[in-house]
């Protein structure tokens, strides 16, 4: 009876230890966006007040006019949804035709070329970026959309984590159809892309969010004004309202808002497409 009570004490009070780490992480990771929503409904005699408050003393809505106002935002809107729509799909789709080479498919110094690829996770973008951009040069594109698409799509992690739910799949499925006659390409479209469903939604949301936040690529290749992205609309406008805290953090605001319906509209498919990585068949 004494082993059970200790028993029970010792687990609650792990429980609580856990309760109070996750509630820290909460608090580290979703503080600041909290933070950034309640400044721009602040007036500047609040965002500058010390000790700082958490929720404004009068709610107004003059920064996100302010901020409206100041670009034309609907054009960069356009050019950020079409990037990332084109963007993500073509880096599923070569992902996904990359994790099955790697997974399913046997052919000569498949192992080799799969390390060459996780050995490139380990380069920073900042070592190639100016092969890359001389190389973008030298074929004239910079100054279109070509190189942003290019050069996201190209993506070795995607490839890594397609490879790992593909290879869950068991290899009794793909005998099967090769005992039907079934090619390689027909194998993809009715047996990976339906059993990986889970992989696909989660590598295309992780890489929305990727695309959707790009900054570096856009700003390097796209040279007109009628090209940018929103991400490049909040470098302008920090330019221009230089110690406006209250638009930039509507302008911030408005600029995270898609991707946070995006993370709560397909919140359980990536929780559990998380779960499932690494899980070998």
């Amino acid at each position: 009876m004494y082993r059970n009570s200790v028993y029970l004490i010792q687990r609650r009070i792990s429980h609580f230890l856990w309760l109070l780490i996750c509630v820290a992480f909460l608090f580290f990771f979703v503080g600041p966006f909290v933070w950034m929503v309640t400044t721009s409904f602040k007036v500047p005699s609040d965002i500058v007040r010390f000790p700082p408050t958490l929720l404004p003393e009068r709610w107004v809505f003059e920064n996100y006019v302010t901020m409206w106002n100041e670009l034309n935002w609907l054009p960069m809107f356009a050019n950020s949804f079409w990037i990332t729509a084109v963007s993500v799909f073509l880096l599923v789709m070569v992902s996904s035709l990359g994790g099955f080479a790697f997974a399913k498919m046997r052919w000569p110094l498949r192992t080799f070329c799969f390390l060459l690829i996780v050995a490139g996770l380990i380069v920073p973008t900042e070592v190639d970026m100016i092969p890359r951009f001389l190389m973008m040069t030298s074929w004239g594109l910079t100054g279109t959309y070509i190189p942003v698409i290019l050069l996201i799509i190209g993506q070795g992690f995607q490839t890594f984590m397609m490879r790992q739910f593909i290879g869950t799949i068991p290899n009794d499925y793909f005998d099967a159809a090769k005992v039907d006659g079934m090619g390689y390409i027909w194998m993809f479209v009715k047996i990976v892309l339906p059993l990986a469903k889970a992989g696909v939604v989660t590598m295309s949301i992780f890489s929305t969010f990727m695309v959707w936040n790009q900054y570096v690529y856009p700003l390097i290749y796209l040279t007109k004004p009628h090209q940018f992205t929103l991400q490049l609309g909040l470098g302008l406008l920090q330019q221009r309202l230089i110690g406006e805290f209250g638009p930039l953090m509507a302008a911030a605001t408005m600029v995270s808002l898609p991707t946070l319906i995006i993370y709560l509209m397909f919140q359980r498919h990536l929780t559990s497409g998380i779960a499932m990585t690494g899980v070998k068949g």
